[in-house]
């Protein structure tokens, strides 16, 4: 879910920027929760959450 909500949020960069950051801020708290249910590190997660987190800096 959280993919698919930061790939509309990458998707809304050039047309909506606030949707945009809502859309990817709302992915990285998905994660985060994905995160704190498993109580496991993931590398796949954090790198996730990191390029999101670049482009959201970026927007």
């Amino acid at each position: 879910m959280a993919e698919y909500i930061a790939k509309i949020g990458t998707r809304e960069v050039t047309h909506n920027n606030s949707l945009a950051k809502n859309k990817l801020k709302k992915a990285l708290e998905l994660f985060d929760f994905a995160g704190e249910l498993s109580q496991t590190m993931s590398l796949e997660r954090m790198n996730k959450k990191k390029e999101i987190q670049k482009l959201l800096n970026s927007v």
